[in-house]
Order: structure tokens, then C-alpha cells, then sequence
């Protein structure tokens, strides 16, 4: 038996396994919905205070129902720390309301550490974010990590 036959033969198990993972795995996506115009909107303001750090706000609205109501409201305010060019901490609270199913606005608050830490390659550079949270909130308090990697 050549060596082709002899590789496929070993990873038709495997290829195969993961076919059929993709497969059982795979969720259709819900029709969008046109009836309801939404309008998403934030502003990030940040002001230094020092040579290394910043004052950090933002505030962020989400309209619903035909752009009619406030689905969701959050105000941030912290600090940026710029320990050098390519490395910042920021650490910052988060109080928020969101809208239930109910139409209930419900009240959550969040303590927030995001770091980012920019590395140059060759023509571009590339950020690595990561995203801490600590959420206060009605139905339990969790933490959450988010890793983001961008090319600037």
C-alpha cells in the first residue's frame, strides 16, 4: 500500500470525527426581524490628568421599539494607566439598567479591568485586550473574561 493510501486510511477516523462534530454542533440562524428599527449609540470621552494617566468615561444607549424607548442604558467612569507606550490598565466601574422581557428596567453594576498591550510587526502592529469583570447582579454574581486580539 503506498504511503497516500496509508496516511488516509489513519486520518479518515479522524477527519471524519470532525465532520461530524462541525455538524452536531452547527446552530441555524433565527430570522432577522425588520419590524423593530434599533439604534445602538456610545461615547467614550477620555481626559488626562497626568503623563501616564487618564480619566475614563462612557456612556452608551440602546433604543428599542421603533427607536422609542431605552432598552438599555450604562454610564463607566475610571482610570487609564499608561505604564508605557505599549502597555495600558484601565479599571473602571460600570452601572447599567437593562429592559426584561417584562419591560422591567433591572439595575447592574460591574467592577472592570481591561489591559491591552500593543506589539509592532513589521508594517502593522498587532493588541492583545483582555477584559476582566466582576457583575452584581439580581439573579447572581459572576466574573467574565474577554480576550480580543486586533491589527492595528
Amino acid at each position: 500500500m503506498s504511503n497516500i493510501k496509508y496516511s488516509l486510511l489513519v486520518r479518515s477516523p479522524v477527519i471524519i470525527a470532525a465532520v461530524l462534530f462541525a455538524i452536531c454542533t452547527a446552530r441555524g440562524q433565527a430570522a432577522v426581524d425588520d419590524s423593530d428599527i434599533q439604534s445602538w449609540n456610545e461615547v467614550v470621552v477620555t481626559a488626562p490628568i497626568s503623563k501616564s494617566v487618564d480619566l475614563y468615561a462612557a456612556g452608551t444607549f440602546w433604543f428599542g421599539k421603533n427607536i422609542s424607548r431605552v432598552q438599555e442604558a450604562r454610564a463607566s467612569l475610571g482610570l487609564t494607566f499608561n505604564l508605557n507606550p505599549r502597555l495600558t490598565f484601565t479599571p473602571f466601574v460600570t452601572a447599567m439598567k437593562t429592559r426584561t422581557f417584562a419591560g422591567v428596567l433591572v439595575p447592574e453594576y460591574r467592577i472592570n479591568l481591561r489591559g491591552v498591550y500593543k506589539f509592532p510587526v513589521k508594517h502593522f502592529g498587532l493588541s492583545h485586550r483582555s477584559h476582566y469583570e466582576y457583575r452584581f447582579r439580581t439573579l447572581g454574581n459572576t466574573w467574565r473574561y474577554a480576550p480580543s486580539l486586533t491589527a492595528d
